[in-house]
């Protein structure tokens, strides 16, 4: 019989727990009562407060190893740990600001006075105090980007591809002359997590999908700030429900901006009572929905809308009047009239008349939900004026069996491209490709999953000329053997490929030139990585995961002979065996 472990985060009182054999259940929480009531019997471990060498161990690693401080700012530490209480998070939190703050004995004093005249006997009133503390010392422009994680659900995973497509459409991000949109978003959720504010998951390699996470304590500093702008909670019909699941109205006057993330269960006078004159900038939708609600086309000047969990029949014409849409994230699933038993369109077409959203700068396109996938897909059919909007900077297709696009315009501004094909259970044709000069010339990034092409249309990928990341996740490509075309990737600095299943690459250093990360993962088949990439002398990193051994000892090779050939012993080499289940 299989054993396993099962852990659970921050319980809630309520819950019906039941225990089974060969499990073995780890749930923390702040709750005494939950921690009681989920023991069944068995003794619960409470967390102690850490010791003041406990405390002041945490401190020091986090500031006062990373650069050189003399005797009085460790004075000054100290006393700052000491009025943590013991607290691991305010004093995390603590850390990473001092960690940002100026080397002056007089701004180290300044905080260790605030934090002084924090004092309390209840370590929960201590630790909010302190952690207020840091909200209130991070710069303007941190602390718009940290109230906006007051629209997500509490635990939520938040994708950073997504929330810098979010701030840059909100306006949020200052353009830098010298970065790109996304250089400055990802700066700014840096500084966030050096400051402790955030924490961020990722898998060791380049390339994996990171998401943020803002512990509940944080969330809480957040939503009350938030509220102090004119934050107001909405929620469903019934009150009880779970905090999870509430909606969040933001408002700060001085910017003439609202967010709305709504409930399924809130009806449209809720909302239209709730913001009068629609001024809404920002609507989410939690819930999955069939439909479009009506109720959402008075909001004229809205930027930001994310209907990704609402299924659409077709696509919602009444979208094309908001004008102002910066983002827009939408699910077309005809599949909803199929299992209905009704008349379904023999393909999902988006009108032409899409150009009129002038503004927008990334166009989401979500694929069928999980239940859907065995139902019959519509090919999504493009149209060429899609490649002429001034703004369109990102276009996620979440299921494609064919691209008609006809031309590029020459001033295209997008950048990213993401498609999906259908899923293997589908007995489709492999995805179609347009001619290179028909694709967007300026595209950047590139990434393709399930999309079943034959390792040769790779050839017209390589002929992009300013593509520096190319993605292959899934059944990208088919065929055991894949032959870089004598072209190769000229500007490509990034490979990622994952789940990609061929036994055989015949390449060479100079089919990829720039390569400076190369991440694979989970590829079973495939023995080795070219020996000759040796010899890309900007290769800095390679990562793998889930290979065969022989493959992990063809990138120790490859690094060895950097080494032996130029000297150079930059090329870092992560190597993680395990495989999925």
């Amino acid at each position: 019989m299989t054993s396993f472990g099962l852990v659970l985060g921050m319980g809630q009182s309520g819950y019906q727990w039941v225990g089974k054999n060969h499990v073995l259940t780890l749930l923390t929480t702040r709750n005494m009562e939950v921690a009681e009531y989920a023991s069944s019997g068995n003794t619960s471990y409470q967390m102690r407060l850490l010791s003041f060498n406990e405390s002041w161990g945490l401190q020091h690693k986090k500031v006062f190893e990373k650069d050189c401080f003399s005797p009085e700012f460790e004075k000054i530490g100290k006393e700052i740990t000491l009025k943590c209480g013991g607290l691991p998070l305010a004093i995390t939190v603590i850390a990473g600001f001092l960690s940002k703050i100026g080397k002056t004995l007089n701004e180290w004093q300044s905080v260790a006075e605030k934090v002084r005249s924090m004092v309390s006997t209840d370590v929960d009133v201590q630790c909010m105090r302190v952690l207020a503390l840091s909200y209130h010392q991070l710069p303007h422009h941190l602390k718009t980007c940290f109230l906006y994680f007051a629209i997500f659900p509490e635990d939520e995973e938040i994708y950073v591809d997504k929330l810098v497509e979010l701030l840059a459409a909100e306006g949020f991000l200052k353009v830098e002359e010298t970065k790109s949109i996304e250089e400055v978003a990802e700066k700014c959720l840096q500084d966030l997590i050096d400051r402790s504010s955030l924490s961020i998951d990722y898998e060791i390699f380049f390339g994996e999908t990171k998401y943020c996470r803002i512990h509940d304590v944080i969330r809480e500093i957040c939503l009350k700030e938030a509220r102090n702008m004119n934050i107001e909670n909405f929620i469903g019909e019934n009150n009880g429900q779970n905090p999870s699941a509430l909606s969040i109205h933001f408002s700060s006057n001085s910017r003439g901006r609202t967010s709305t993330q709504l409930n399924y269960r809130i009806i449209g006078k809720k909302l239209a009572r709730s913001c009068p004159n629609n001024e809404a900038r920002s609507i989410f939708f939690l819930n999955s929905k069939s439909g479009f609600m009506s109720e959402l086309l008075p909001f004229r000047l809205v930027r930001v809308l994310d209907l990704a969990l609402m299924n659409f029949i077709v696509f919602p014409s009444g979208l094309l009047d908001l004008i102002h849409l910066r983002y827009l994230a939408l699910r077309l699933s005809p599949s909803v009239h199929y299992y209905l038993g009704k008349e379904t369109p023999s393909s999902i077409d988006i009108p032409p008349s899409i150009s009129r959203l002038c503004y927008l700068e990334t166009f989401i396109i979500c694929p069928p939900p999980y239940e859907e996938l065995t139902a019959p897909l519509y090919p999504l059919i493009l149209p060429s004026e899609i490649l002429t909007m001034p703004q369109l900077r990102l276009l996620l297709l979440g299921w494609t069996e064919s691209i008609t696009p006809s031309g590029a315009a020459p001033l295209d501004p997008l950048r990213f491209l993401k498609m999906r094909g259908p899923s293997p259970t589908h007995a489709v044709p492999p995805l179609l490709l347009p001619p290179a000069d028909a694709f967007p010339q300026n595209l950047k990034a590139l990434t393709l999953c399930m999309t079943c092409l034959w390792w040769k249309d790779l050839s017209i990928v390589g002929k992009l000329p300013k593509l520096e990341v190319l993605k292959l996740i899934g059944d990208a490509c088919k065929g055991k053997e894949w032959e870089a075309a004598d072209h190769g990737f000229p500007r490509l600095k990034f490979l990622y490929l994952r789940d990609v299943d061929f036994q055989y690459w015949r390449a060479g250093c100079h089919h990829f030139p720039f390569l400076e990360r190369l991440a694979i993962l989970y590829c079973p088949y495939l023995d080795s990585i070219p020996q000759d990439f040796a010899d890309i002398t900007t290769l800095a990193r390679i990562s793998l995961t889930g290979c065969p051994e022989s493959f992990g000892n063809s990138a120790k090779q490859i690094q060895q002979d950097m080494l032996d050939n130029y000297g150079n012993s930059s090329l870092v080499v992560n190597i993680v065996r395990h495989l999925l289940p």
